[in-house]
């Protein structure tokens, strides 16, 4: 495991978050057809409902597939993890790079005070150590 790889899951994260945001919209109320501006003029009749259900579905789609590779890179995680014998820096990879949470709430998770430098630097070490 490298930080590239848990700096990626954690993106892939924010991704899927934005993908069920993105499916959330679709959801909103639908447009009248006069107010449907892509299918012509606001004359022009349309199906709005047809649209964002198509369009749910495409979004439904890639969610499903980022989700299956988010839990595929997961369970990576979580066997590595395994080997790692250093408690701490087990707690550290999963409040951050798992949970999501900034540098400065894991070091308060992980040390009980919000120095995000010592919790960063024991990462890096660990991870240059091993390179």
């Amino acid at each position: 495991m490298t930080i590239e790889e848990l700096k990626q899951y954690r993106g892939l994260c924010a991704d899927i978050d934005a993908i069920w945001a993105e499916l959330e919209a679709v959801y909103m109320p639908i447009r009248s057809p006069t107010g449907n501006t892509n299918e012509g003029h606001g004359t022009t009749p349309g199906n709005p409902t047809e649209q964002a259900a198509f369009k749910a579905m495409a979004v439904q789609e890639r969610l499903i597939d980022q989700l299956k590779e988010q839990e595929r890179i997961r369970l990576e995680i979580e066997s590595w993890l395994m080997t790692v014998e250093d408690p701490e820096l087990s707690a550290l990879v999963r409040w951050h790079y798992i949970i999501g949470l900034t540098w400065e709430k894991t070091a308060l998770k992980v040390y009980g005070a919000p120095h995000y430098y010592r919790a960063k630097k024991k990462i890096h070490r660990f991870f240059h150590k091993i390179s």
